[in-house]
């Protein structure tokens, strides 16, 4: 409760509540009191007047996406074959309905659409973030002359075609040493791909910040059928 705001807003008030986890390791639950969500605003949220509510629900809805995001920082780059011809303009790809959305986060139906939640207007073909992801990749190794391709691949949850779970993790784990060390270059890369501090922040916020189609057990609290997480990043 320094002086101006902070990421989550002006706060007014917080208090910690700590417990033990099953190896009695301490752990702490916080609830702040932001200037953002004041009663008076809360309560709009509710009011008997619809344009009230939708005015409230705009600013809140505006508030939380300034404080919290799904996406990736490295601007991704999607191509695809349309109706014969190949669109390169990621931005006539939209996300999918309300509803698909929701099954995505269902403990089972989580599996019909597999993860894609993104749609072409004009050929109506369905894509995964992984498949922007993956054509992200492709165009970046190609400037290095290495050429890849997308691979089909069965599964609940695609993998990228280019880079082993090995690879992944031995490049999440190693960025905070190769590009936050004394030298401002990583000089003792080899591979000047490797080097490349864009494609190896991609393949860090995949490793760990892509969240996966099935989800995970943790996802599901106290036998909940439906997930509270986002399930994908924004593309654009």
């Amino acid at each position: 409760m320094g002086d101006g705001p902070g990421i989550l807003g002006k706060v007014l008030a917080f208090t910690p509540a700590h417990e033990e986890q099953a190896p009695y390791t301490l752990h702490s639950h916080w609830q702040i009191w932001i200037e953002d969500l004041s009663s008076n605003k809360r309560m709009g949220l509710w009011d008997s007047d619809p344009e009230i509510r939708r005015q409230n629900r705009e600013k809140f809805y505006e508030y939380v996406d300034s404080i919290m995001k799904s996406s990736y920082t490295t601007p991704l780059s999607f191509k695809h074959s349309c109706n014969g011809e190949t669109d390169d303009d990621d931005k006539n790809i939209f996300q999918r309905d309300m509803q698909t959305f929701r099954d995505a986060r269902h403990k089972t139906l989580c599996y019909t659409e597999n993860g894609k939640m993104l749609q072409c207007p004009e050929c109506n073909t369905k894509f995964a973030p992984t498949d922007v992801v993956e054509n992200t990749f492709i165009e970046k190794l190609s400037s290095y002359r290495i050429m890849q391709h997308p691979v089909s691949t069965s599964g609940e949850n695609r993998k990228l075609s280019m880079f082993t779970d090995a690879q992944l993790d031995v490049a999440a784990y190693s960025h905070v040493y190769d590009f936050y060390n004394e030298n401002s270059n990583p000089v003792h890369i080899a591979n000047p791909h490797w080097a490349d501090e864009g494609i190896r922040t991609l393949m860090l916020q995949h490793r760990f910040e892509h969240h996966c189609v099935s989800h995970r057990h943790s996802c599901f609290k106290k036998h909940a059928q439906v997930t509270n997480y986002r399930v994908v990043p924004k593309t654009h």
